[in-house]
């Protein structure tokens, strides 16, 4: 009788244990999936800037080119000197220290 009763408490107790630990999982997959967003948004991030470094640098070996031509009064080559203005700036207003 005494090991029936026994095994009817604990029972009991794990039926009042059960929503606890469910929250408690719904928790900790909230935050693992808020962490890999975090992760995967940070690294399509350094991705971007990244390219965006490398196309910077192409223009800069572009227009540094073309002064050596003497090209700088040429149209196009003020319109190239603006975007890669352009993308320095971007690059500037991001946080780069976190990457």
């Amino acid at each position: 009788m005494f090991k029936i009763k026994k095994k009817i408490d604990q029972i009991k107790k794990k039926i009042k244990e059960c929503p606890l630990r469910l929250l408690a999982n719904i928790e900790n997959l909230k935050k693992n999936t808020q962490e890999n967003y975090r992760l995967i948004t940070q690294n399509k991030k350094k991705k971007f800037i990244k390219k965006i470094t490398l196309i910077s640098n192409n223009l800069k070996n572009i227009i540094n080119d073309l002064k050596s031509k003497k090209y700088e009064n040429i149209p196009e080559f003020q319109g190239i000197i603006l975007i890669q203005q352009s993308l320095k700036k971007i690059l500037k207003n991001q946080n780069l220290k976190k990457y």
